[in-house]
């Protein structure tokens, strides 16, 4: 895949899971701080933060194969 071509599916990717209804953070550091303040807040910090990581590993696996070209 060429630089142009990754680019591009980094763009989709991003754009194929942006939610506009939610605010979002300056940086990873800051979400996930906040992912573990609503969990601590939580009937079930454990399903909030299993929830948060699923999604988390899934968009670096995304990120992953788009890096290396497939």
């Amino acid at each position: 895949m060429k630089p142009s071509q990754q680019h591009e599916a980094i763009l989709e990717l991003a754009h194929s899971i942006y939610a506009p209804m939610f605010a979002e953070r300056d940086n990873l550091r800051d979400a996930f701080a906040y992912a573990q303040e609503v969990a601590k807040a939580s009937d079930n910090p454990a399903a909030v933060l299993t929830a948060v990581y699923v999604l988390t590993n899934s968009i670096a696996k995304q990120l992953e194969t788009i890096a290396k070209g497939k």
